[in-house]
Order: structure tokens, then sequence, then C-alpha cells
């Protein structure tokens, strides 16, 4: 039966656009199937209890299973005709509630909805709610960045940090520490649970007082779309364990996956939604079988309780990178390779600063001024500062076109079989998934990064203009020319479309502006990129050239144009020419616009 529904399930993400996660669902699904224990014995034990009237509970379970993926199916196409007929590119964005994060005084939370009209009681009810615990994070004796984090971690409101910040996160690959998702959870359930032990005996009313608190939690946060995941997990562990079945990771996951997509089917859609599935998946399916193989042949030493919660932070980490890598790829360009040690080094600040966060809001201000206030500037400073240098030294990653998508797929697979399977045939899966792997590496790199839609194929090139003031010439030799200031955020999104298309460096950056009113955006470009040589105009050498000195630049060559430059290659021929008002004459003034380098394009 769970395989009509697999049927109807990835035929509804597959039509709704996302193959590659219509791919992952299927493996998921049709790994489950080789297990003796499928993701519906909760209805089985529906059908054992009915007795002689089981075959007809079977049949309606059947029914209800079709019909509900049926449902998904066509809401899901439904939802996407309606926001391509609105221009909408990303349909988690109409998702949450933006008016209660404004009624609440608080900045918007990243992916919220706005002009969300007049606000309901329940929401006015949440909105107050919110203010309430802004208020209490706000400690007076608090730095403003450390506020900032916190309302991040506990509220979802990532856009009161600093957006350097959040790039800095995004390109080390640790962002999901500042969304909202099942790590944070997880850490808040445990303690919540503390708090409920102490102040309930008895446990049936510990478990609902737990239930509902969480489930409080999620909808004061605005129920993000990876929180939702998290929460459906943990009330199917619930729904599980009070029916008296046993139940694995992958079962829990499945079964309240199923069930959170049949109330918000767009959630197919939301990216946030498939990596933190992904994630989940990759722990139930590779890192907890390997950690337990690997825990019998390991020495007496690595057994010991701080080791071995090491070794397991690593598995895990590296199971979810690996599992994850083709869908990072497909939507952000590229996989860090020092996100394992960035994650490894952050957990602990991060699950301190989330429990000392819980305790900020109950304890009174006088107390928590001398108690909790110092441990949360430190903890602060660490994660503010440490992805600060990270990202200053860890530039070399996996970027999109580096791998074979399908045949990294293919080793997964192979991997997962690998590690399920207990009976011979086993050593001729792993050396299948070896192979795939190695034959995916060696795939992307003979293939040159041929996804890159703006290289040409006979070693010419290909002029495009790529985005507003950003002109690409793309061939043998990687040159843009920027016409306009480029600003922090414009510079990350070209960074980012660039990655996307197996773009990993640029030979020759052409700064034609006369002026840098925001720096930023050009530092960050020729910090994240690997950028040869910047041509520019003779009045901003000296801002430049100190850029060059900063992060991982020391190769970068600056070259003012102080004369006419002609730059050949890839069949074009570009002519630059510098500023009008060069050298300027005692007693002349320079304007904006004549201190700007000029140029021409003949191919």
């Amino acid at each position: 039966m769970v395989r009509w529904w697999a049927v109807f399930f990835i035929a509804g993400i597959f039509f709704s656009g996302s193959a590659l996660s219509a791919f992952y669902f299927s493996v998921l699904l049709v790994i489950d199937q080789f297990r003796k224990k499928p993701f519906t014995d909760i209805l089985f034990a529906i059908d054992a209890a009915a007795g002689p009237v089981g075959i007809r509970t079977r049949l309606a379970r059947d029914f209800i299973i079709i019909s509900s993926t049926s449902l998904i199916v066509f809401s899901a196409s439904d939802t996407i005709s309606l926001f391509s007929a609105a221009g909408h590119t990303r349909p988690e964005e109409t998702f949450r509630a933006d008016k209660v994060i404004e009624a609440a005084g608080s900045k918007d939370t990243d992916g919220w909805l706005e002009n969300a009209g007049t606000l309901s009681g329940i929401e006015r009810s949440i909105s107050r709610a919110r203010k309430i615990l802004s208020g209490r994070i706000d400690h007076p004796h608090l730095d403003t960045k450390a506020r900032q984090l916190l309302r991040t971690l506990l509220l979802a409101e990532r856009r009161a940090v600093e957006y350097s910040l959040l790039e800095e996160y995004r390109f080390i690959g640790i962002s999901h520490f500042l969304a909202l998702s099942g790590l944070h959870l997880g850490i808040i359930t445990i303690s919540f649970s503390f708090i409920l032990r102490i102040c309930l005996r008895s446990r049936p009313a510990r478990e609902i007082a737990l239930f509902t608190a969480l489930a409080a939690y999620v909808v004061l946060a605005g129920c993000p779309h990876s929180l939702l995941r998290a929460f459906s997990l943990f009330a199917s562990f619930r729904i599980f364990r009070y029916s008296g079945i046993k139940c694995t990771l992958d079962d829990a996951l499945i079964t309240g996956s199923f069930l959170l997509l049949t109330v918000k089917p767009e959630l197919i859609l939301s990216t946030g939604y498939q990596l933190s599935f992904m994630a989940v998946s990759a722990i139930a399916f590779i890192a907890f079988p390997a950690l337990q193989i690997t825990e019998r042949y390991l020495p007496a030493v690595m057994k010991k309780n701080c080791i071995k919660y090491l070794f397991s932070a690593v598995t895990i980490t590296i199971s979810i990178q690996i599992f994850t890598l083709p869908l990072i790829l497909e939507y952000f360009g590229r996989i860090p390779l020092i996100s394992v040690a960035a994650n490894l080094l952050l957990i602990l600040p991060v699950t301190a600063i989330l429990h000392l966060g819980l305790l900020l809001i109950i304890l009174p201000p006088a107390l928590s001024r001398y108690t909790v206030v110092p441990l949360i500037g430190y903890l602060s400073r660490i994660m503010t500062e440490t992805p600060s240098f990270l990202s200053s030294v860890g530039r070399h990653a996996i970027i999109r076109g580096s791998i074979e998508p399908s045949t990294f797929a293919a080793g997964v697979i192979f991997l997962i079989l690998s590690l399920k399977k207990r009976s011979g045939g086993k050593k001729g899966i792993v050396i299948l998934s070896i192979f795939s792997f190695t034959f995916s590496v060696a795939a992307g790199a003979m293939g040159g990064r041929a996804i890159n839609p703006l290289s040409s194929s006979h070693g010419g090139s290909s002029l495009v203009k790529a985005d507003d003031g950003v002109i690409e010439c793309f061939g043998e030799k990687r040159m843009i020319i920027i016409e306009k200031k480029i600003t922090f955020r414009s510079a990350e999104r070209y960074m980012t479309d660039l990655w996307k298309r197996g773009v990993p460096a640029i030979d020759i950056v052409i700064y034609t502006p006369g002026s840098l009113a925001d720096p930023r955006g050009l530092d960050l470009l020729l910090r994240r990129m690997k950028v040869r040589e910047i041509f520019c105009s003779p009045y901003l050498e000296g801002t430049i050239r100190p850029m060059t000195r900063k992060g991982s630049k020391e190769d970068l060559k600056v070259s003012a144009v102080d004369s006419f430059i002609v730059l050949r290659g890839n069949n074009a021929m570009i002519e630059i020419a510098p500023p009008s008002l060069f050298p300027l004459k005692k007693g002349e003034r320079l304007s904006v616009e004549d201190s700007g380098i000029s140029f021409s394009i003949k191919q």
C-alpha cells in the first residue's frame, strides 16, 4: 500500500517542479519498503484492534492514504499555478504572518508575508506575547549584538542581526544555526522537560504540558517550515509511543511529514522544509547505522562519554553533509569544506546560549544581570567573531558542477543499502558506493563545470548582461564589468548566482564607477571570489588597494587605468579609457561622473 502512496506523493512533488526532491523522496520511501516495519504501522494497529472488521479497516486506510495524497498533489499544483500567476518565486513566503511581527514592534522575520492585513484576536494575543518575550530579551545590560542574536535564535527574527553576519554564516555553511529547526527545538525541549520535571510529578501531565509548551513556542516563533517539520517529528513519536508501537527515527519522520503535508501541502516546495527533512533522513539512514557498526570496532578509550559524543557529532555532521550535498548545490551553488569544523566548533555555544536565553526570560532582571547576562555576552562574542575568522580562512568549497549529481545520488543509495544490509553481498554494495562517488567527482572534473550557460564550447566568449549594472564576458577568461555601484546584498546575490552556474572564480573585474559610497559590496566580491586582477579609476586606487590586504586577497592585482588599455582574449576585445579629467590640473573640479573609467567592447 505504501508503494501506491509513494506513486501519488512522488508524482505530486515532481509535477510541482522539484525533480531532485522527487528523486530523494522516492529513494527514502523505496528504502523504507525493504524494512519489516513500514511507517503505516499505526494503521496496522487499528486493524489488529478491529478484529473481524480488519479487512474493512484496511480498505478504509488505503482509501484515506490515496485520497489524502491525491489532495496533496492537486493542492500543490494549484498552489504553483496561483503563485506563477501572481509572479511569486517562493511559495513559502506566503505561509507565515508578518502582521504579527509588525504588531509586536519587532523587525520582520525572514520570509514572512508582507501586507497581511488586519489582525485577528488570536494574532493580537500572539503579537502581545512576542512583545513580552522581546522585552525580556532586551535586557538593559546586554549589548546590541547579543540582543539581536538572542531574538534570532529564540524568536526566528533573522533580520534582527546584521546582514554581514548572516552572510558569514551562509558562506561557511552554518546558516542553519540562525534558522529555527529541529536542533533548536531539541535543545529547548531539554530545558522545558527539566523545568516540568521539577514542577509536575505526574508523567501524563508533564507530557501534555510539554506538548502544549512546544506547540505554543512554534506558534510564537511564527511557524518556520523547518520548525514545523521538527514538531511533526516530535508529535509522531508521541503518537507511536502512546499507541503501543515501537518506531524508529525514519518511521516517525515519514509519518510526521505525511501528516504535516496533509495539512500544509505547500511545504513540499519549501527549501527550508526539504533541507530539514533531508538532514533528519541522513541521521536516520546513514549516521545511526554507521554509529552502530563502528561502535563494535572502536577502542575502549573512544567509548568513554566525551570522546563518544564527539565521535557521534562528527559522524552525524558528515552524514548530513553527504546526504544533502546535491540539494545544497542545487539551491545555493556551493558547500564549503570548512562547514564540518564550523558546525562542531559552534554547536556547544549555540546549545548554551539557547538555554541561557530561556533563563534570561524566566529570571528577574536583577538576578540575571550578575548570572546569565555575562555568560550570554561572552557566548555572543564567540558566535559573531568565530564565523568572521572562519570565513576569512575557509574559501575552499565544492562548487556546483564539481560533481555529477545523479551518480553521487546513486552512491548515497548504495551507501544506505550497505549500512542496512546484514547478509552476503555487502562488500559488493560498498564497492559500488565508492565507485559511484569516485566517478561523480571525476565526471565533474572532466566536465569542466559545463553547466555554466555563459561559457562558449569553442573557446569564444559570451557577452551577457547578467544583472543590473553587470556585464559578463565569459570564455577561456572570465571577465565582468561593473557599471554601477554594487551594494553588499547585491554582491552576495550575484556571487550566489555565479556559484549556482558553476563559476568558482573571476579572472578580471573592471570597476567603472569613480566613487565607492559603500565599499562593502566590492570588498565582499573581492574577498569571496578568487579575483586575479581588478581595473579601476586611478582616483579609487588608494581606496581599493587596502582591501587587498584583508582576508585572502594577497594575490589580487590592482591596476589603475591612467591610460588606454586593451584587453584581448575570448574572441573579444575590451578597450578601457581613463577618466576624462586625468590627470587633474590645478584649479579643476572633479565630479563623480567624470572620475570614472569608460569602456567599449568589440567582437
